[in-house]
Formats: C-alpha cells, structure tokens, sequence
C-alpha cells in the first residue's frame, strides 16, 4: 500500500468526507487499545468504539491529515 502526495495537484479535503464514504481499514488485535495509542500520536475519534450484530469491535479515527482510518 502506497500513501502518496504530489504537490502539483490538491490534497483532498479529507475532513469534509464522510468517514464511510471513504476510509482505510486494518484489522487489528484490540480494537480499544490501537484506537487509544493513535489518539496519543494524534489522531481524532470518529465516534466511538462500536460492536457490529456480528460481535465485531470497530473504531474510526482520523489521522492528522483528516484520512478516516477504520479497525
């Protein structure tokens, strides 16, 4: 996976975008304690941590840039 910025078009304005419209997604081993550690690098909470009918724990964040980032 490639994130990838060139300067000589605009950067999309990632805050305006709905996060289910448009977001990357990782599977990760505990939903709460990543969304908590990106937080303190600084990320901003989309919501909060959620439980599909499923039983799957999911969380939004943004990155500092505005990118929506699920898990």
């Amino acid at each position: 996976m490639e994130f990838y910025l060139n300067n000589t078009v605009p950067v999309p304005d990632y805050p305006s975008l709905n996060a289910f419209s448009f977001h990357v997604a990782f599977q990760v081993d505990d939903v709460a304690a990543t969304r908590e550690r990106l937080l303190q690098a600084g990320a901003t909470a989309e919501g909060e941590v959620t439980t599909n009918d499923d039983g799957d724990k999911l969380a939004m964040v943004r990155d500092p840039w505005g990118l929506p980032v699920q898990l």
